[in-house]
């Protein structure tokens, strides 16, 4: 039986359908814009069912060759001296040879860093809020000219097999998913804002229109998480704890799950908690090895007495570059690692030709430059142990891949031992059952073995050390994933990756010892001739679960009556790994304004609405209804997740 029937059956027998639809799309394409490189996954509908999920290979109109891979390279190149603002790039996708020789161009790469804010520089910071416009940052414009030339390359490949089946593409109906990271979550941002950014860079780059529309789906790691599940068989059991660890070009996302039967023989995923990520990925090993080729350029150049100046940085990075370097990457090894052998990657064709014919120079055979497999492996002990850094001039110790899953093991613990749990060997759930890596650094065997090593040497294992495994196609989870939780019910449940809730103004009375409190924290505010106590109601809390119902609560407006103010609410969200009692300066703030006056009811004699809480992957929406009379209410107030309403609470 093909492969590709056998994965067919299983999904139907353990994931359950997405319910009916009244209008179903004809084509839903998943889309992963990776640090490094970007990869699509689509499925067609015939008939009543979609067919097998397959990725985009060709790229032919963004400098690919036929069928030449399952990705495109994030990567665009500009003239020196271009206005990044104003001026077209010379190309997207992948560089030609002439591209890669031509010292003319500046490479323009891993900006998604940085988006949505302008490009890291050492001559600036980024803007403090998140700009309300495309134009307002380089990032953007990178974003929406590489998106465009991808949606255009899409089509080119899409549209011929649409219309086999009598469709044409205009007039078809297509869904566009999107993944986003979970590192998108930071100090002056939250998630929902950068996804709405991304999504409204997407629709400049027309990925939507009359019959195209564009999805947030899922965090990185949760859509690695569905690919996972729905295609391997021996991880369903009810009960398992996996923990995945997506660990891309750029950033390493984590997602700690937990396999429930749901009924009959139907499974579902259980978070255990918000996915969770942290700025390491394969970029870091590029610029290690970047840094270590500059070094052996520098002292090449001194061995060799080449008169002719070198560009080191630029010469390390077309080594960087290069397939032998990259394919040697992945062969990487414990049993290279702890050997004396070499690898070789050649020095560009212009410094090689600069080399004295007859020179012998340590460390060079055949024009290619001798890298040990050991150096390598250090370069790879970065992202794998802590490492230290210098920010804002303080140095700060950040999190290697031992100590992220370390955090996801002890949650887990923790988790056990508050809900009645144990840390008898007897009691498996208390630990990790499987560890499943993905993403491009995820693959890595070295990686996995090194985690797999460390593990067994945990004193604190109980029971047997969690399994440690590789996604079957590591790069192309995630944008597969993303169609197979949208066709399947893989993922029921999220949790919630902030605490949103209401500030609300109650009459102070300072007899009441938490208003005195309140007083002494500076959060009692005169308002008319009145004094109120300031407080956050948080409705839900960071790591608990969303549940499909709306979120209601009744919020009270007195402080309305006190003055002319036009009602309103003010949201707010917090990024703590708890709500705190009053507003931070840290908090992020939505004011919604009512557009209807509310009623006031004499029989309470108190001025009210009811809030309800909408929850999506990374969008929010907020209705505030006014109770008009019994049985009866009139919305008032609405707010549609367009995050850029969103300010930083200013510091008292």
């Amino acid at each position: 039986m093909d492969p590709n029937q056998i994965m067919e059956i299983m999904e139907r027998f353990y994931w359950p359908r997405r319910v009916h639809e009244n209008r179903p799309p004809d084509v839903i394409v998943g889309i992963d814009v990776g640090m490094c490189y970007t990869k699509v996954a689509y499925t067609i509908r015939q008939d009543d069912t979609f067919g097998v999920i397959k990725a985009i290979q060709n790229w032919q109109n963004m400098g690919g060759e036929q069928d030449e891979a399952n990705y495109v390279p994030t990567l665009l190149g500009y003239e020196r001296g271009h206005d990044i603002m104003q001026d077209a790039p010379q190309f997207v996708g992948f560089p030609r040879k002439e591209d890669k020789r031509n010292p003319d161009l500046k490479f323009y790469e891993w900006f998604k860093r940085d988006f949505p804010a302008n490009l890291s520089s050492k001559d600036r910071d980024p803007p403090p809020f998140w700009p309300r416009t495309s134009d307002d940052t380089e990032t953007h414009v990178l974003y929406r000219t590489f998106l465009a030339e991808l949606y255009a390359s899409i089509e080119s490949v899409l549209s011929p097999m649409l219309q086999r089946n009598g469709l044409d593409w205009n007039h078809a109906q297509i869904e566009f998913i999107f993944s986003v990271p979970a590192t998108w979550n930071r100090p002056n941002e939250t998630l929902g804002m950068v996804a709405d950014s991304l999504k409204m860079v997407a629709k400049e780059a027309r990925f939507e229109g009359e019959r195209r529309v564009v999805k947030i789906g899922m965090t990185e790691p949760e859509a690695a998480a569905a690919y996972a599940l729905a295609t391997h068989e021996d991880l369903i059991k009810s009960g398992k704890t996996i923990l995945i660890v997506d660990a891309g070009g750029g950033t390493t996302d984590l997602c700690l799950l937990k396999m429930e039967q749901s009924q009959g023989k139907q499974f579902e995923m259980d978070p255990l908690s918000a996915p969770m990520g942290e700025d390491l990925g394969a970029t870091h090993i590029d610029r290690g090895f970047e840094d270590l080729a500059v070094k052996k350029l520098t002292c090449l150049h001194e061995e060799a007495n080449i008169q002719k100046e070198w560009n080191f940085k630029e010469m390390a990075r077309k080594m960087r570059d290069s397939s032998e370097f990259q394919n040697f990457k992945e062969l990487l090894n414990l049993d290279k690692a702890r050997s004396d052998q070499f690898f070789t990657v050649p020095l560009p064709e212009s410094s090689a030709n600069d080399m004295p014919q007859h020179a012998q120079v340590y460390g060079v055979v055949n024009a290619s430059m001798k890298f040990k497999w050991s150096e390598l492996a250090k370069i790879f002990d970065t992202v794998i142990q802590d490492r230290q850094v210098i920010r804002k001039g303080r140095p700060e110790t950040l999190p290697g891949l031992k100590k992220l899953i370390q955090r996801a093991r002890d949650e887990l613990r923790y988790r056990g031992n508050n809900h009645g749990g144990s840390r008898s060997p007897n009691n498996a759930t208390d630990d990790v059952s499987v560890i499943l890596m993905s993403g491009g650094l995820g693959r890595s065997e070295y990686i996995m073995q090194r985690i797999t090593e460390y593990l067994s040497q945990q004193e604190d294992t109980i029971g047997p050390a969690p399994e440690v495994r590789i996604i079957g196609e590591p790069q192309l989870c995630v944008c597969k994933g993303l169609l197979k939780n949208r066709l399947y019910t893989i993922f029921r449940t999220q949790r919630c990756n902030g605490n949103y809730g209401i500030l609300e103004y109650k009459p102070y009375k300072k007899f009441y010892p938490t208003h005195f409190i309140a007083n002494q924290a500076n959060h009692v505010k005169k308002i008319g001739g009145s004094r109120f106590k300031e407080e956050v109601k948080w409705l839900i809390q960071k790591g608990e679960k969303i549940v499909e119902e709306p979120i209601r609560y009744t919020c009270f407006l007195e402080q309305f009556r006190e003055n002319n103010e036009k009602p309103h609410i003010t949201l707010i969200v917090s990024e703590d790994s708890r709500g705190q009692r009053f507003p931070s300066h840290d908090d992020f703030l939505c004011k919604i304004e009512f557009d209807k006056p509310l009623d006031y009811n004499p029989k309470v004699k108190k001025l009210y609405c009811e809030v309800e809480l909408i929850f999506n992957v990374a969008s929010l929406m907020v209705n505030c209804w006014s109770p008009s009379e019994p049985g009866r209410r009139t919305l008032v107030g609405k707010y549609n997740g367009d995050y850029g309403h969103f300010r930083a609470r200013e510091s008292r």
